[in-house]
């Protein structure tokens, strides 16, 4: 998510991608707007998904992703 507590999915991403290089991560946010998709693909993110969302958006998401 891009409004976490402590920091936001674009703090964490880069972090997470050092740790497992080869992992494909989505954020979650409300702000489904260009530039947080520009911004998220930059930092490796393969795909963002807007709020709300239902359970089949995650579904084809991630579908998406492990093709």
């Amino acid at each position: 998510d891009l409004n976490l507590p402590d920091g936001d999915g674009f703090e964490l991403v880069p972090i997470l991608k050092k740790e497992k290089p080869t992992a494909k991560f989505a954020i979650v946010t409300a702000y489904n707007q260009m530039q947080e998709q520009t911004k998220s693909q930059e930092l490796g993110a393969v795909k963002i998904i807007g709020k709300p969302f239902t359970l089949n958006d995650v579904f084809t998401t991630v579908s998406e992703m492990l093709q």
